[in-house]
């Protein structure tokens, strides 16, 4: 990308989803014979369908989940990497940074908040125009959001991450509720910037009310009746969803347990991604 200054199309989630690499950061200039470390990747994404996300990941988020393994599909790219590029140039190395992501203790959501009001502060006085909305003065966080990976992960053994979505006054969905326009993540046990996201169109996070709601209907129960049931935010890409800053409601009814999107559609189970989606 150095050399050429195009776009390049990546197969990110082992194989499940395209995206495309539209920007990095770096401290040295990547050229041959360097050794630079990775800073961020900027990513367009067509997900969440008809309405897209450009997002911006630090390194060592990008490589811890994104571009975390090589393509577990069958066929002529098992076991490799792919990325669609020019011929290639001068082989070199490129350095990242691992972060900590799992923990004994979560950050409290005030504390996520406030770093990502921070790092949102930081951001507005380097002038960059990606994500531009974000750069505005007049955002408001809205209640962060704290998210599982992992489905078949135990809780001990899960990373966590807080959302904290941004919001412009007065701009209300439907159902009274604020809608987003973009997103910056936090670490939930180090308080680390993982990434940030503006969407293509304003979106409404469901809440956990909502999400049972969904459910009951769905069982021809009363919504009162689920009240003490677990549900919780979880991501892990799949079927659902490959986008971090659009998880979905995990709800566990006995032995049964149903999945809920954000758009409020229902899943009897978790599937992995279709390969190549």
């Amino acid at each position: 990308m150095n050399r050429r200054h195009y776009p390049s199309p990546v197969l990110i989630n082992r194989g499940g989803h395209w995206i495309n690499i539209v920007g990095y950061v770096t401290d040295v200039e990547p050229l041959a014979g360097s050794s630079p470390v990775l800073q961020s990747i900027s990513v367009n994404d067509p997900e969440p369908h008809n309405v897209g996300t450009s997002s911006t990941f630090s390194a060592s988020q990008w490589f811890g989940g994104p571009w975390n393994g090589d393509i577990m599909y069958s066929g002529s790219w098992f076991g490799k990497y792919v990325a669609v590029v020019e011929p290639p140039l001068e082989k070199g190395k490129v350095v990242v940074k691992r972060a900590k992501r799992t923990g004994g203790r979560l950050i409290k959501p005030e504390q996520a908040q406030q770093l990502a009001e921070e790092w949102l502060k930081a951001y507005r006085q380097e002038k960059q125009d990606r994500h531009a909305f974000l750069t505005r003065e007049d955002v408001r966080p809205l209640e962060p959001l704290l998210v599982r990976e992992g489905v078949s992960r135990k809780i001990k053994t899960a990373p966590h991450y807080y959302i904290v979505p941004f919001a412009l006054p007065n701009e209300s969905s439907d159902s009274r509720s604020q809608l987003a326009r973009g997103c910056v993540l936090v670490n939930a046990y180090t308080g680390d910037f993982e990434e940030v996201t503006t969407f293509g169109r304003p979106i409404h996070y469901m809440s956990r009310e909502e999400a049972l709601a969904v459910v009951a209907s769905a069982l021809q129960k009363d919504a009162r009746e689920l009240a003490k049931v677990v549900a919780a935010l979880m991501f892990e890409a799949g079927d659902i969803t490959h986008i971090r800053s659009y998880p979905f409601w995990r709800v566990e009814l006995g032995e049964r347990t149903l999945y809920v999107d954000q758009l409020g559609k229902l899943y009897g189970k978790f599937l992995p991604a279709i390969p190549g989606d």
